[in-house]
């Protein structure tokens, strides 16, 4: 799983809703994907324009046996109007294609998915005279999955994809971008080298026709936590083809990003290289002072932080979500647990914490703590030489995950116990003993 994977879906405020402010144009970020530049324009337009996004497709796309707040199109449109906000009417719900044009100012959503059709059947002539009354800046497609189950040929699947943009194209004047989605691969059947294939097409078709396609790749974060061969987040209903609640999320916040309805350069809210005179721990490089949990102790010592008494030492990232990184050295003398904490409270040494074990019984694991019991909920025996390093622990929503130089090494939803630790803004690091065979150096705690 990338950084992307984990971008936040939180909402942004601006001041003036009818003018496009300097406030709401610095929002909009430049794009190296030039048919990304009619989406960027429709931005600015959406303060006093009405900026309609068509989403095509299938079941996924429909968001089968799912309420309509769990689909990922009507995830994606509240990220879209939430970053770009445009007054009273910008919190519009998605409609289908039947639904009359909205006319108020901001971005509004229609999907047209349909469950259990293919690349010939998605989109007929009526759909395509719907999509002309809307007059679309943007168009999502999100189309395959029954095409890779029935043995389509890419060849077969590239014709009706080029035929739909065109028939598209044919009746909207206006500009207007397509952006073609590569989702995530259906378990149920092996189609994995055909889904490669659909990929392929899609990205030529997008690479030949740079100023009007854009091609997006959800299927690479799916495949990065295990898929098609498992589903560690529980991603997918029981049937293995279609998306629960998490699922979509997933998608959305993926989608939210790479369309420009979350920052791409994402906020450093803790950063500290420890770079500084032996003594107390004192302030985070970033201005943050450092807590330590009730009677703990750490200084710093040859440019690393050491523990003098066990605990922890949290500085308020004023993030929930976020995606934290922290150089370890470990000497291996023995097998006391180090780590990197989030969501934590200094006041009770609450949080989510990352820890490995050198020395007797390596080890990797993840731990909820509500301050007075550390119940660990993974653990994994890893080989941990003496030496420095790498852990980072993304932690978005009830999703966490944990990387060891720079490798995966677990993807879990967390247990309802640490929904208490939800409103918890704290990050940084511990140990579970008095130790000197430990040392904290370089921790990057970012907005995810």
């Amino acid at each position: 799983m990338d950084a992307r994977t984990v971008a936040s879906l939180g909402a942004e405020s601006i001041p003036d809703p009818t003018t496009p402010t300097e406030t709401f144009t610095e929002q909009v970020e430049p794009t190296k994907n030039p048919a990304l530049g009619v989406l960027l324009a429709a931005y600015t337009r959406a303060p006093t324009e009405s900026v309609v996004v068509v989403s095509l497709g299938s079941s996924t796309t429909a968001g089968v046996d799912q309420v309509p707040a769990d689909r990922w199109v009507n995830k994606l449109c509240a990220a879209m109007q939430s970053r770009y906000a445009s007054g009273p009417g910008r919190d519009s719900t998605p409609g289908n294609l039947a639904s009359p044009r909205n006319t108020l100012p901001g971005i509004h959503f229609y999907n047209g998915g349909l469950p259990g059709t293919r690349s010939n059947t998605y989109l007929d002539s009526a759909m395509v005279g719907q999509i002309k009354a809307l007059a679309p800046s943007v168009i999502t497609y999100m189309i395959g999955s029954n095409d890779a189950r029935d043995g389509a040929p890419a060849t077969r699947y590239r014709v009706d994809m080029l035929r739909s943009l065109d028939a598209i194209d044919a009746v909207l004047p206006q500009p207007h971008t397509h952006v073609l989605i590569h989702a995530h691969e259906r378990s149920d059947h092996n189609v994995t080298a055909l889904w490669d294939e659909y990929r392929a097409v899609l990205q030529g078709i997008a690479q030949d026709r740079p100023r009007s396609v854009a091609f997006l790749d959800v299927s690479r974060d799916f495949e990065a936590i295990g898929f098609p061969k498992s589903d560690p987040l529980d991603f997918l209903k029981e049937d293995r083809i279609h998306l629960t609640p998490a699922g979509h999320d997933f998608v959305a916040r993926i989608l939210a990003q790479e369309l420009m309805a979350t920052p791409r350069n994402v906020r450093t809210a803790i950063s500290d290289s420890f770079a500084r005179a032996n003594g107390p721990l004192g302030a985070a490089d970033s201005g943050q002072r450092w807590i330590g949990s009730p009677g703990s102790q750490f200084t710093i010592s040859g440019g690393k932080a050491s523990i003098t008494t066990d605990g922890s030492a949290i500085a308020d990232s004023s993030l929930s979500n976020v995606d934290a990184s922290m150089s370890i050295t470990h000497t291996g003398a023995d097998n006391h647990p180090a780590g990197i904490l989030v969501r934590a409270d200094p006041s009770t040494g609450a949080g989510i914490g990352l820890f490995i074990t050198a020395g007797t019984g390596q080890q990797v694991s993840l731990n909820v703590s509500d301050g007075a019991t550390n119940p660990e909920i993974w653990h994994e025996a890893r080989a941990i030489a003496p030496g420095d390093h790498e852990v980072r622990l993304v932690v978005v929503g009830n999703t966490c995950v944990a990387y060891l130089d720079g490798a995966l090494v677990k993807a879990i939803s967390l247990p309802a116990r640490a929904a208490s630790l939800a409103g918890n803004t704290g990050a940084g690091f511990g140990c579970g003993a008095p130790t000197r065979s430990v040392a904290f150096g370089r921790i990057i705690v970012r907005e995810s």
